[in-house]
């Protein structure tokens, strides 16, 4: 990846996702950004997508390579979770679940992977709930599909590895974004106390990662999740 690199962002209207935008903008890369609601405030080229919708997709992927635009980076961060357990969720959640974290996830790649160059980077998003199962940050649907994400991170990672495309996952732990938002005080001490050092992650801190995995000094990097959960994975 070159000084002036192209990021190609998914969910970069709010949370860590416009954090890796805003980060990546001001390291001198052109941005772009799908999201499902459109962030007209953005200083980045944004474009309002719904990413369970695989022809639209399919569309907006065609129209960057009728424009002749090669990602160097593809950041997948949008996502939804679910608080229901296994005795009250309904199948339409559980499939809208699987459908955003998961399918889209591979709607995207098989649609845009052509559009990366050589040695490009495919950052992806899991949690820590893949490894807890669910525990405070969702039930065991979630849970199930940000593993599938993990085992989607290592098969692309053997797939795309002869165009020499990097993909890795990072798993976050408790971060300040939208899905944090409307909890309570009482949860958000509870999910901060699940991590050795006693607080909630800033997308900022995620954004990092995000950064150095799409960087040259991750180069030697693939098929790998990492987490960033301040412990949480373990304690």
């Amino acid at each position: 990846m070159g000084d002036r690199a192209v990021f190609l962002v998914v969910g970069g209207g709010s949370g860590i996702g416009r954090s890796v935008c805003t980060m990546a903008l001001r390291e001198g890369h052109r941005v772009l950004s799908v999201d499902r609601h459109l962030d007209e405030t953005a200083d980045w080229e944004a474009q309002q997508l719904d990413i369970r919708d695989a022809s639209a997709v399919a569309t907006y992927c065609a129209d960057l390579r009728t424009q002749g635009v090669r990602i160097d980076a593809l950041v997948i961060t949008a996502g939804i979770v679910s608080p229901y357990p296994i005795q009250q969720i309904s199948q339409e959640v559980a499939n809208s679940i699987l459908q955003t974290n998961v399918l889209s996830a591979i709607a995207l790649v098989a649609e845009s992977h052509d559009l990366l160059g050589e040695s490009g980077s495919i950052v992806l998003f899991s949690s820590v709930a893949a490894s807890k199962g669910g525990g405070l940050f969702g039930a065991s649907v979630y849970a199930a599909s940000k593993a599938a994400v993990e085992g989607l991170t290592r098969g692309l990672a053997r797939e795309l590895s002869d165009r020499r495309i990097r993909v890795n996952c990072i798993a976050p732990g408790p971060t300040h974004t939208p899905i944090l938002a409307d909890a309570s005080m009482e949860t958000r001490q509870r999910v901060a106390d699940a991590t050795f050092l006693g607080r909630i992650a800033e997308p900022e801190e995620i954004a990092n990662v995000v950064m150095f995995l799409c960087s040259p000094r991750a180069a030697f990097i693939t098929g790998e999740v990492i987490g960033v959960d301040g412990g949480a994975k373990i304690k």
